[in-house]
Formats: C-alpha cells, structure tokens, sequence
C-alpha cells in the first residue's frame, strides 16, 4: 500500500465512526485478489453496511486510512450506554432480521438496568412459561421452539457482557479468581430443561426448514443453532449405540477408516497404533451421560464468545481460513476465560477451547499446552482427564463441535438464503477430510447419518473409503 496510508482493524472503524465522518477520512479496501476499493468518510454508513452484507469485493479485505486514528482517543471520546456498547464490541451479533434486533435490544436494555449479580434471574419468567410448555405438550411446537431460541439467545447476550468485563480487567491480577458464583449451576439448571424435554424429538426440522429468527446471520443465533445440533447429535448418538453403533464400527474399521488415521497420526508425527478402534478411541466408544449432554450443550453456547470480529473464522470462500492463516485464536481466548474466570468444568473449557484444533492443522492448538514427555497411546478420548495429562490427541466432543460448527456457518454464514446441504457436506468431506484431515471421519459418518434421519433431504452417500 502507498506510504500515505496506514493498516486499521474494522472495529477501530466502527469505534471512530462519528470521526470518520467529521472528517471526511478515506478507507481504502484491498480484498484477496488485490481489488482496491475506496470509500470516502461521509460514505461510513453505506460501507458498514456493504461489510454486513457480504459485498463480495470487500470480502477478507484489509483496511487502511489515510490519517493514523489514535484508538485509545477514539474509545475515550464516544461515549455508550450499556446496550450500545454491546454492539460496539459485538458487532457480529447484530441481527439482520429488525424484529430480532428490536427483541435483542429490549433484552440488552433490561440486562443493563440490573445489577450484575441479578441479571440472570431476568431468565426466569421465560424459563418458567417454558416448563408450563413442556408439562402441558408432549410434542414440539412453534411456541416452544421460538421460546427456547429466546432463551438461548438471552444467555448468549447475558455470557457475553461477563466476557466484556473480563477484557475490560484483563490486565487486573484479580481476573483469575474473579468467578461468578452459581453461574454454572443456573445454567445446568435451564439447560438440563431442554435437554430433558428433546430427548423425546429432534428440534432440527424446526430449524432448519422454515426461514424464521433461529435462521439469522448472526453469532448469537449461530451459538444457539450448533447447541441444538450439539443436543440432537448427542441424543440421537446414544440410541445409536444402544443399536449396537459399536460393533459395526469395528467391523467398518480396517476397511473404511484405518488408513485415514494412520494420516492423522502421521501429521502428529506419533507412532500410535491405528490397529483396531481401541487403539483409536481409547477404551473404545461409549455412550454419553445425560450431565455431559447438558455441559456440551452449555459449551456449545459458549464456543464463540470470545468471537469478536464480524468475518474472524468464518470460512467464507476459503475454508478455514484464519486457523490456516493462524490468526484466529478465539478459542483460546474463551478457553481460558471459562477454565480461569468462570472455573467451569473442564468438560465445557477443553470443548470450547479445541473446537478449533483440526488434528493439529491449528497452530494455535491447545493440545500443545497438554503435551508431555510421554507418548500418547490413543487418538481420541471421551475424557477431558485423558487430554489435560496429555495421553490422547484429541477430545472427542471436541470434534463433534468442530463437525456442527462448520456445518452451520457454511450452510447460513455465507449468505442470507440457505446453502444447498448436499454441496455443503460434500465440500466439508473434500476440502477437510479427504485433501487435509482435519475433521474425524468416524464422527463425520455419523453426522451425514444423523442428518439423513433428521432431514427431509435425502442425501447422496458420502463415502470418504
């Protein structure tokens, strides 16, 4: 770029927007393939809003202005209320649809009204309709479906205004003891309820096919979709295993997934055996308890609430691309949020934490931290413990997580209309199993599996032989 101009993030252009405008301040786009885009300060609006919309010669673009903004100024100068400042560092979770952001709105102001020790109990006049609900219908409906979403959605907004405080104290040395009693125990509660209640029915068709709110390109609406998926995956996993999923994986195994791992173990640079399926999944598959459901469900919700810019590790045309780049270490970032702040189980710090590790093709991998002197036996593990002592390379929810994770952004993250589901797999199965094996392949089965049970859609087969 010419001298004249200097590199800024687009959170620094949102902060300096009344700025901008003032002073009539040039941004200057260069995406990908070199394309230069300029705009003119007292077009900010028209700009913010071509980067909401996905205009595709602004996609994966770096900016720059002509005049060095001073940040620290900038965030000194504006002054916010407490919802607006919500959205001034959650900009990715500013909703398309107007009646969704009128309904997030009114949530933001009523949280901001209350203290901070009494701000979820906000949730309990639609946790309590929602039990009436649950005990009156013995079938999903519109109403429940939508109350839930709510209720999720209410979390994901509440969850995120502790993550603010926290990056507001970051460099305070109290911040590791700074937990919120009785957060998790609040939040097993409210979330065992739905867990309990869809054990009995798949929430997926409800929505996936109807274009409604829970369909918004937003993160807090995505949190909320990969939970539900998190919660009918897990489900619809055990029944599979009490059908007897693990005797046909071993006899599937040498045939169908033996040679994929030995790939894995070799990017590992590990002489783990890939014999038979124990070897692979230390003790073999088993079943998830009903308390682990709950705390991958919670997990889930919390993936990416360290999330902060609007296209970081959305995969867009290029898959993957910030943990290929190795920019993207919001997973981290929530990791140790949750384990050091929040003290929550390692079940829910090591499922956010890895949702990212894509067998070792992340540099910013957490598996590293656990790394000992010992080699591992073992690839996967269902225990959180097995990962912290170092003795698998990867956890098992994990990699389920990654699998719903992906799936959701490149089916509603791309676009405002849905993505074709066959391409979409079909593409995952190409460019991140196949080419680079960065998704478990017995877990991908067993997603393509669960979708063609849930789905009107009849999917082609997938084999990844």
């Amino acid at each position: 770029m010419d001298n004249e101009y200097y590199e800024i993030e687009f959170e620094t252009i949102i902060r300096a927007k009344t700025k901008i405008y003032n002073d009539d301040i040039t941004i200057k786009c260069q995406n990908m393939n070199g394309i230069v885009t300029h705009f003119e300060g007292k077009a900010i609006d028209i700009f913010i809003e071509e980067i909401k919309n996905n205009n595709i010669l602004l996609k994966n673009s770096r900016f720059y202005t002509n005049v060095l903004l001073d940040e620290k100024e900038i965030f000194e100068k504006e002054i916010f209320n407490e919802a607006e400042y919500f959205y001034h560092i959650y900009l990715n979770c500013i909703p398309y649809s107007n009646n969704l952001k009128n309904k997030n709105l009114n949530t933001l102001r009523e949280i901001s009204k209350e203290k901070s020790d009494e701000k979820f109990l906000l949730l309990d006049v639609k946790l309590n309709r929602l039990k009436e609900l649950f005990k009156s219908n013995k079938k999903l409906n519109n109403e429940i479906v939508l109350l839930i979403d709510q209720i999720l959605t209410d979390i994901g907004i509440l969850i995120r205004t502790d993550f603010i405080k926290y990056i507001k104290n970051i460099g305070n040395s109290t911040v590791e003891s700074n937990k919120i009693n009785g957060k998790e125990m609040y939040l097993y509660h409210i979330m065992r309820n739905i867990v309990y209640y869809l054990e009995k029915e798949y929430i997926y068709n409800y929505i996936f096919n109807a274009y409604n709110d829970l369909q918004d390109i937003n993160m807090l609406s995505h949190s909320n979709r990969v939970c539900l998926m998190m919660i009918d995956f897990l489900h619809y996993y055990n029944r599979e295993f009490v059908k007897g999923l693990g005797n046909k994986l071993r006899l599937d195994y040498k045939n169908k997934y033996r040679e994929i791992y030995r790939k894995v173990t070799s990017n590992f640079y590990s002489d783990i055996s890939t014999e038979n399926l124990e070897n692979v999944f230390k003790l073999g598959i088993r079943k998830f308890t009903d308390s682990e459901i709950i705390y991958f469900a919670i997990g889930s919700l919390y993936h990416d609430i360290s999330l902060l810019k609007i296209f970081d590790s959305v995969p867009m045309n290029n898959f993957l691309r910030d943990t290929d780049n190795n920019q993207d270490l919001h997973a981290l970032k929530a990791y140790n949020f949750i384990k050091k702040t929040l003290k929550f189980k390692d079940d829910i710090s090591l499922l956010v934490g890895l949702h990212h590790d894509y067998y070792g093709y992340s540099s910013n991998s957490l598996i590293n931290k656990f790394s000992t002197e010992k080699d591992q036996e073992h690839i996967l593990s269902f225990e959180a413990e097995d990962i912290i002592n170092g003795e698998a390379l990867a956890y098992v929810p994990s990699k389920i997580l990654e699998i719903l994770d992906t799936y959701d952004v490149l089916v509603f993250m791309n676009s405002k209309k849905k993505e074709n589901l066959k391409d979409v797999l079909i593409n995952m199965r190409d460019n991140l199993i196949t080419n680079k094996i960065k998704l478990d392949p017995i877990l991908f089965n067993l997603f393509t599996n669960f979708l063609h049970e849930v789905s009107d859609i009849k999917l082609i087969s997938l084999s990844i032989d």
